[in-house]
């Protein structure tokens, strides 16, 4: 990693971080061609916007905070758990709004229900592949199985070998 900045920033070049000193600005699209990516963080939108077309004409993205419009990437924030992993942004609008949308969407996942269906229906693809060739026919049974009242009831609980008996009970009333 190397950061331009006005300042020479000691504490960065502890963590192995390059400096360089110089008004970005001034540098050229030879120098933007050596990273693949370039993050702008001014303050400031003109010179972010300056900054950001020579990167580009240099052949780099460049990630203006700014200016959502002028800007190559979003970064979403993101979690995760051992059953599904969710990303939200705000489109580069503000992180503070998407970060409150995901803790919103975290605590529902962190639900013990939730993630024991969760951990429920992960044995449904291997199990359904292993039972029924047609894709269409296990397209439909994914729904059938996950909407059935008595395999979710069981999933929730975490009565996964009940769960998975229950999956196998729907299989045979629809595949005989």
């Amino acid at each position: 990693m190397t950061v331009v900045s006005l300042e020479d920033e000691p504490k960065l070049r502890e963590y192995g971080i390059d400096v360089i000193v110089a008004d970005a600005r001034e540098l050229s699209e030879e120098f933007f061609s050596r990273f693949h990516v370039v993050f702008v963080h001014t303050g400031n939108p003109e010179v972010n916007r300056v900054i950001c077309e020579k990167v580009r004409r240099s052949g780099r993205l460049c990630d203006d905070p700014l200016d959502m419009s002028g800007s190559d990437l979003i970064f979403p924030v993101y979690y995760a758990n051992d059953v599904v992993q969710v990303a939200v942004t705000s489109y580069g609008n503000l992180t503070l709004f998407a970060e409150e949308v995901l803790q919103k969407i975290k605590e529902f996942l962190e639900n013990e229900k939730v993630i024991n269906l969760g951990k429920a229906v992960t044995v449904l693809k291997p199990l359904l592949k292993d039972k029924v060739k047609d894709p269409k026919v296990r397209n439909k049974l994914y729904r059938l199985i996950y909407y059935d009242s008595k395999f979710r009831e069981l999933a929730e609980k975490g009565e996964f070998e009940e769960a998975r008996l229950r999956a196998l009970e729907v299989i045979g009333n629809v595949v005989e």
